[in-house]
């Protein structure tokens, strides 16, 4: 639909639809005042040695390392090549890519086909309607994202440039910055008994590209006369809610809404339960950080967050499915016995205990500034007590911080902690997190489940299977469920996962046909005595990749087999299952030896 209200079918129209809005953006030239330079001089002005310092020459070093901190998966620009190439390549390319992107800094010139650029049109939804439905994006060659990267020295100069109102895209700030201080500024605004006050909402969409500033300066005066709509608390404030009161769980929806959206297109297609397990830590804990950051988040927003990436997960047709791995567990390390999916609240103690030790570790931006004049009265954030904080977010940091300290052992052993992350000048989330979230002994009989050249989804079932949390049938009839307790594979004994692998004589005798397959000639040993003796092996050789790799298959395909078995009646035989065992671990050694086999690892794998 254009901005008309016109629904264009054809191709011409869309075209022509989509180049009237964004020519409507970019605006037509007008009559501007002439500008007086003299005004740059009431503003932060360059040292003569800071500009200097802009002119230094770009080094090899800094070429590659602006190369290299491209993301590989970024979208490709015109010549189809993402920075992966280029980095894989380096040994070939580096001498020729180097001196092209030296040459620009040196002459200043830069060819066409390196400038040029492809604009794409990214859905913002699943349903896209109108033209206001799509995000552009700007696909650049990699010689002009990389020359981009490199600016000598303008990384030093830019924050004493840029006012600490601007929080975004300066380093060492934040856009959390202004989102706290609009939230402490606005406290109090819905009382009775308050002077009279308002705020000001302005919303300059695409201002840079569509609108004269002489225009701007001009007309934003006027706002307080009129031109302006009157609102009310709560609204939205840099994506997240900004309220005078204590915020409420139906200020989140926003945030509860988007989940379930992503989730629900996603929970459509047929999916891995690896698939998903990577899909909710990348995407969905992406998204909730944005509001962790700057938020404590209600109990109950919480609880419906991992409710509905629970349902995701474990799949839910409206139905209440049998689930035998508990959230609690899900949520751990995969050497705990996981899946590494962060805790919801964990995370978010993790990431506002950060803004305590920004406050004590610097004081740059605006929001601290203004915490310590205002809040803190100058003193340190340790001896501040959290009962009796005047500012709401700082007495939820602070009690934080109490159980940071409660979780540490005592407060000389946190501000220890400080010391040591404050030298390093980078808080340590991960760490962080592990004090929250809490620690469990690992287990390492998990380590052949871990290793990279096992699959997956492989390791996902292989997983669950070491710690009895298959949906057999001795697990189901503990819940309560009435059915005949008896192993599909064997038809003999019952059904556990200790039977199932490898009790069975239908799972030993797989399990048996592998070993040979590896040239290995020994009795076939349970479950766990199997990942005992895998663990044991931590040598990188062939061998122990080439068994962690098949045990992890035999695990899958087992559970597949049996599967296929209950619910579609289908029996296949070991020799079946054998094969696609031997396929896939072929095409998992062949990837990770890159293509290159030693006669004797070639003579197994086509044996």
């Amino acid at each position: 639909m254009g901005m008309n209200g016109n629904i264009c079918t054809e191709f011409g129209d869309i075209s022509k639809a989509f180049l009237e809005y964004y020519m409507s953006l970019l605006g037509t030239d007008e009559p501007v005042a002439d500008f007086d330079d003299m005004v740059m001089q009431f503003g932060p002005c360059l040292s003569a040695s800071e500009g200097l310092s802009l002119l230094d020459p770009v080094t090899p070093a800094e070429v590659k390392a602006a190369l290299f901190s491209i993301d590989p998966n970024k979208s490709p620009g015109p010549d189809g090549y993402t920075s992966g190439f280029f980095r894989d390549a380096w040994d070939i390319i580096q001498g020729n890519f180097t001196a092209a992107i030296l040459d620009f800094f040196a002459t200043g010139k830069l060819l066409k086909e390196v400038n040029s650029t492809l604009i794409s049109l990214i859905p913002k939804g699943n349903a896209p309607n109108t033209v206001l439905d799509f995000r552009p994006i700007s696909c650049c060659t990699i010689l002009y994202k990389t020359i981009g990267k490199i600016r000598p020295g303008l990384k030093r100069v830019m924050p004493s440039l840029v006012g600490i109102e601007q929080a975004a895209f300066i380093s060492d700030r934040s856009i959390f910055d202004n989102t706290m201080l609009a939230n402490e500024l606005v406290r109090g605004y819905g009382r009775k008994y308050k002077t009279p006050r308002c705020v000001v909402k302005v919303d300059i969409r695409k201002a840079f590209d569509s609108v004269s500033w002489k225009f701007l300066k001009h007309i934003l005066p006027l706002f307080w006369l009129r031109g302006y709509v009157e609102g009310k608390f709560p609204f939205r404030y840099l994506g997240t809610p900004l309220h005078s009161s204590r915020l409420t769980k139906d200020l989140f929806q926003p945030l509860m809404a988007k989940i379930r959206s992503k989730l629900g297109y996603w929970a459509s297609l047929h999916l891995t339960y690896a698939g998903k397990v990577h899909l909710i830590n990348s995407a969905i804990f992406g998204l909730e950080s944005f509001w962790c950051a700057c938020l404590l988040l209600p109990k109950g927003v919480i609880s419906e967050i991992e409710k509905i990436c629970r349902q995701f997960l474990w799949g839910s047709d409206g139905k209440r499915r049998l689930v035998f791995f508990s959230w609690s567990k899900v949520c751990r390390s995969r050497i705990q016995g996981g899946f590494d999916i962060r805790e919801v609240l964990g995370w978010n103690k993790t990431l506002l205990l950060k803004m305590f030790w920004s406050y004590n570790h610097s004081c740059t931006s605006i929001w601290l500034q203004w915490s310590r004049e205002y809040i803190f009265k100058q003193s340190s954030g340790w001896d501040l007590v959290a009962a009796t904080c005047s500012s709401p977010i700082w007495r939820q940091v602070l009690s934080i911080r109490d159980e940071f300290i409660s979780k540490v052992g005592s407060e000389t052993e946190a501000k220890r902690l400080f010391q040591v992350w404050d030298a390093n000048g980078k808080l340590p989330l991960q760490d962080v997190y592990s004090i929250f979230h809490g620690t469990h002994h690992d287990l390492r009989w998990m380590a052949p489940i871990l290793d990279g050249i096992v699959l997956p989804k492989h390791a996902f079932v292989a997983t669950l299977a070491a710690q009895n949390a298959l949906a057999t049938v001795d697990n189901v009839c503990k819940r309560g469920v009435l059915i005949v307790n008896r192993c599909v594979l064997c038809l003999q004994d019952a059904e556990t996962c200790a039977h199932l692998f490898f009790g069975c004589p239908y799972s030993k005798t797989l399990m048996q046909q592998v070993l040979i397959w590896q040239g290995t000639t020994r009795q076939v040993l349970s479950l766990k005595h199997e990942l005992y003796k895998l663990a044991l092996s931590r040598n990188r050789s062939w061998r122990s990749k080439l068994a962690r790799c098949s045990f992890s298959a035999v695990i899958y395909f087992l559970w597949q087999d049996r599967n296929l078995r209950v619910f579609d009646g289908v029996r296949r035989d070991v020799s079946v299952l054998l094969k696609q065992i031997k396929y896939v671990v072929c095409v998992r050694m062949y990837a990770w030896s890159n293509g290159i086999y030693n006669s004797q690892m070639l003579q197994l794998l086509l044996g």
